[in-house]
């Protein structure tokens, strides 16, 4: 392996699925969108 990549998911990277999780259950019980901002 010869560049700087990750092969694997960060602690960050999981904090950003978790944001969309999150959301997904806010839209689900309150019956709306919800606008996810970085």
């Amino acid at each position: 392996i010869a560049g700087e990549t990750q092969e694997y998911p960060t602690f960050h990277d999981g904090a950003e699925a978790q944001k969309v999780v999150d959301a997904v259950e806010d839209a689900v019980r309150e019956r709306r969108w919800v606008v996810l901002r970085k």
